[in-house]
């Protein structure tokens, strides 16, 4: 088990990005996801425009033939699914990618795991 230490001047150490697919019916009141959604989990301190690139290329891994993958890596003019920044009124900054499925990135405060079942999920 890693010991993590807060620095005093890291104002986001507390949180982190969670990167999920729609399948979930995010955004979701509860405020939980189930790990089988669950793409990705990044440090909070990383510019939306890095994790805009990061949800490209994990939507790109489910979602594009090898060929698509690599005409991209070669010209980003090419990438059919570009992920979008935006505001949501209950999340802030979101970031989506795709559209069957769709992929989507939030900030999130001080995340714990639950459990429901037999089932993990990421609550905050």
């Amino acid at each position: 088990m890693a010991i993590i230490k807060k620095e005093a001047n890291n104002l986001d150490s507390n949180k982190v990005w969670i990167i999920a697919w729609e399948s979930w019916q995010w955004p979701d009141e509860s405020q939980h996801v189930p790990e089988r959604h669950l793409a990705s989990i990044l440090r909070g301190d990383l510019s939306a425009s890095t994790v805009r690139e990061i949800v490209e290329a994990i939507h790109a891994s489910r979602c594009c033939s090898i060929e698509e993958r690599l005409m991209w890596a070669k010209d980003y003019q090419k990438n059919r699914c570009k992920a979008e920044i935006g505001e949501s009124q209950k999340w802030g900054e979101m970031i989506t990618c795709g559209y069957n499925p769709i992929l989507c990135a939030i900030r999130i405060e001080d995340p714990k795991i639950t459990k429901e079942g037999d089932e993990d999920y990421l609550a905050w």
